[in-house]
């Protein structure tokens, strides 16, 4: 089954154990980590009466979850007759243990000792033996594929169904431990999402990254796969993104999900933007909302990791190199600022903490998060303890999670326009469907749209989602001239909605009309205003960086024009690298300057090779 963006997979692996159990066949479900066996192993207990299902959990039990510590090995055994004798057994030999200190003949102890060795080896024979009953009597075996190889389980090599559950999390050497214990393989994930975590650069970059399941998926594609296409979890507006950029628009919403909102929980506020009589809470009514830090200066911080073993497996390096491992990671004050506010305001119209998740992919930026929220938040603070009840974390430790409402702050903001692993398309897409009800995406959309995957995340949430500007939301947003400050309108920050804006000639009536909203052929004229504005800011800033190149391309011809009159140089060489542009600067810079000048090579790699004598 495929995918996993909450379509049911799980229960559809359960179902799909308690048939085999029907038909009396005995499996092994199997998952790469204790999390995802647990989740599997709590599902069956609830219908296994029903299919005459005998479960047993094997694993640590300190890595087995308290609801599922019953099916355990450890506590079945516990309760069998075979441990019953053995403890017995146990008492006797404290109390031979007891009586060697009143024992004086070297003969007697001995004697006590040898019979102590006998009684150590029926206390283990008897466990033993209670183990592989249990064992025996179960039809269904739960364990992760490294746990499979346990050493109660190692020998059964006949089950009759093996079902590897997260297997696009799972590497493949780990899935064959499992595999080769049974007769018929089933397969349950997503190749969309997360891939296993891979420690080694060099490991990676031989091919342990890609799993059995993607493997599987693209040499055989629909010939041995079922894809599920309902999803019980979103939004139908968060969900169709993910269902067009991935899963070719197969997915469809669940009746009972396709238009839940905030405003729907028990104890939260619906606000009317259209009534002016009520307070306006806009953020409970809005499925998904992009707030853009666009021209807000609120650019990024590199910032060090204090510990090497968190740095964020980012392959934060050049365009195509998906393994440079990062021994820094990124952060944005200013985006902690936006996800603060908009998290208060979900507080403020009575969402729970505990219903309130905030993503950011970069580690730097969770513990600034983490900060904001908790570490230095006075406990008078408002929401102090609600605030506290929020769970933040990376992509990574969201995945297979879910919660009422999604933050997510994807911290690149920088002139050059480099988005790093943000470009990940499968981190996006863990990170985005992660959210039921509410999913808030605080970006720079100039920065991220440099990407044409995270281009098209932004032109969907323009043209599906709420679109604010982060100005709203800032007490003093970055004012870059007089003349801007002039243009830009007061907004109340505990209003974050781009529908509050105005002009300045009409800011006097602001306080008597922040709740009516523009109209739609207003605020798609704003929209359209942003969009000129920002493809004007990218035109100033490449004129910019042109004017740039040329300045530092005429410094060095200057410094040749001096060396050569000084007989220290004859010719400057350029490299091929030069771009077309720089090297029609160098021509014309050549003939304003009268220098001899010349392509070496042919047109692709060829070099410009300019003398030292005027024409």
């Amino acid at each position: 089954p495929t995918p996993n963006t909450c379509t049911g997979k799980t229960t559809t692996v359960v179902e799909l154990v308690l048939k085999a159990v029907k038909r009396g066949e005995k499996v092994l479900v199997a998952a790469p980590s204790n999390i995802a066996v647990d989740n599997i192993a709590e599902k069956l207990a609830g219908f296994s009466h029903a299919a005459s299902a005998r479960i047993i959990r094997v694993g640590h039990p300190a890595r087995v979850l308290p609801s599922v510590q019953s099916l355990s090995l450890d506590a079945r055994v516990k309760h069998a007759d075979q441990s019953a004798l053995a403890q017995d057994v146990r008492k006797e030999m404290t109390q031979l243990q007891s009586s060697l200190r009143k024992l004086q003949n070297r003969g007697d102890k001995f004697k006590v000792y040898r019979q102590l060795r006998d009684m150590r080896k029926e206390v283990r024979e008897r466990e033993g033996k209670a183990v592989h009953e249990i064992v025996d009597k179960c039809n269904v075996v739960l364990a992760t594929t490294a746990g499979c190889d346990d050493k109660s389980i190692c020998d059964i090599n006949d089950f009759d169904m093996v079902v590897i559950d997260e297997a696009a999390q799972a590497i493949e050497a780990s899935c064959w431990i499992a595999i080769l214990k049974g007769k018929k393989l089933v397969l349950a994930g997503d190749h969309k999402q997360l891939p296993p975590t891979i420690m080694s650069k060099e490991a990676a970059k031989a091919g342990m990254e890609r799993t059995l399941f993607e493997r599987m998926f693209d040499q055989y594609g629909n010939k041995v796969s079922r894809t599920l296409t309902i999803q019980y979890r979103m939004h139908a507006k968060i969900m169709d993104w993910s269902s067009q950029e991935f899963y070719e628009g197969l997915l469809t919403a669940a009746p009972a999900v396709q238009a839940h909102l905030l405003a729907q929980l028990p104890g939260v506020v619906s606000g009317n933007s259209r009534d002016t009589t009520t307070p306006q809470v806009l953020e409970t009514s809005l499925p998904l909302l992009l707030i853009d830090t666009a021209g807000c200066g609120l650019h990024e911080q590199l910032v060090a990791n204090k510990d090497s073993s968190k740095s964020d497996q980012s392959r934060d390096g050049k365009k195509g190199d998906r393994f440079v491992w990062a021994e820094s990671s990124k952060a944005n004050d200013g985006e902690v600022d936006i996800v603060y506010k908009h998290v208060l305001a979900l507080l403020k119209a009575g969402v729970s903490g505990e219903d309130i998740g905030v993503i950011s992919p970069y580690n730097a930026q969770v513990e600034k998060l983490r900060n904001k929220f908790r570490d230095y938040l006075p406990s008078t603070a408002p929401h102090a303890e609600s605030l506290a009840k929020i769970e933040i974390s990376s992509v990574d430790g969201f995945q297979g999670r879910e919660k009422e409402a999604i933050v997510i702050s994807m911290v690149r903001s920088n002139d050059k326009q480099e988005v790093g692993f943000l470009s990940e398309a499968r981190r996006m897409n863990v990170a985005i469907t992660r959210g039921r009800r509410h999913v808030c995406i605080v970006c720079d959309s100039e920065t991220v749209s440099s990407n044409d995957f995270l281009g098209r995340i932004v032109s969907y949430c323009e043209a599906n989602a709420e679109y604010w500007s982060a100005h709203q939301l800032l007490d003093e947003a970055p004012i870059e001239s007089e003349e801007a400050a002039a243009q830009q309108p007061t907004t109340n920050p505990t209003i974050a909605s781009i529908n509050n804006s105005s002009t300045s000639s009409n800011n006097s009536n602001n306080n008597n009309n922040a709740s009516i909203p523009l109209s739609a052929e207003a605020l798609k004229a704003k929209k359209a205003k942003a969009a000129a504005d920002k493809k004007q800011r990218r035109a100033d800033r490449e004129a910019a960086e042109k004017e740039e190149r040329a300045r530092q391309l005429e410094a060095q011809l200057d410094d040749f024009v001096i060396r050569s009159q000084q007989q220290l140089q004859h010719e400057l060489r350029f490299p091929a690298t030069l771009t077309s542009f720089d090297r029609m600067l160098v021509h014309d810079l050549c003939e304003k300057k009268g220098l001899c000048h010349e392509s070496v090579g042919d047109a692709s790699q060829g070099q410009r090779s300019v003398g030292g004598t005027t024409k």
